[in-house]
């Protein structure tokens, strides 16, 4: 009996031991250039006179190992994603005290979207050698908008709090082995489908189309 349960004790462990193998923890920076792709008809042209703007995220995610070349992963993220473009506000439509049916119309220098980010992923390694895992990634991101910044005057952000799309992104990146248990992970991805709520406070075309190309670098860990 004894045996039994020594053996059975033996069995879990490894068990448990070729699970954490199977794991790692990732820890990113994500800089991005964002891509607007609304056209304003009646509204006034960005005032840079075009419509890429460096943003600047973070992210943290579980990475599971499903076999030596495919693994899937899934975490958090937050990014203020800002777009240099001028369009008109709809005050008639906005909260107190800056609802406005009778105002004159007001422009803005900037759109921020403060955006919360539960992307998952699935990737393979199609180049191995000691020390580099080269990859190509597949990704789908859910987006829920906390809030939002319109660059006019002293506004505060506005609470929006609901989800404003999805994002499917296509890529790769490459792992570097700094030791058995750390590497430092590095992928370049761009959005082929971003969808996007509809903004009530942005007259004339309220929704502000959007892709990205993100650069994703940081620290894999092995658990």
């Amino acid at each position: 009996m004894k045996h039994s349960v020594a053996l059975a004790l033996i069995f879990v462990s490894l068990q448990a031991s070729g699970q954490k193998n199977k794991l790692s923890i990732v820890a990113q920076l994500q800089p991005e250039l964002t891509f607007v792709e609304t056209g304003f008809g009646t509204s006034i042209p960005p005032k840079s006179g075009n419509f890429i703007t460096p943003n600047l995220g973070i992210n943290a995610s579980i990475q599971y190992k499903v076999n030596s070349r495919l693994f899937i992963d899934g975490g958090l993220g937050f990014i203020s994603r800002r777009m240099n473009i001028v369009v008109v506000m709809a005050q008639q439509k906005m909260p107190p005290p800056y609802f406005d049916t009778n105002a004159l119309a007001h422009v803005t220098r900037y759109v921020a979207y403060r955006t919360f980010e539960i992307p998952v992923g699935i990737g393979y390694n199609f180049f191995r050698t000691k020390k580099i895992d080269a990859f190509a990634k597949l990704g789908l991101t859910a987006n829920f908008l906390l809030n939002t910044k319109y660059k006019h005057r002293d506004w505060p952000a506005f609470k929006k709090n609901y989800w404003q799309g999805c994002s499917i992104t296509v890529g790769g990146g490459f792992d570097y082995r700094l030791n058995k248990k750390l590497k430092l992970t590095n992928s370049l991805v761009y959005s082929i489908v971003n969808t996007v709520k509809p903004d009530a406070y942005i007259d004339y075309e309220p929704k502000l189309n959007h892709k990205f190309l993100q650069l994703s670098t940081g620290i894999k860990m092995n658990l």
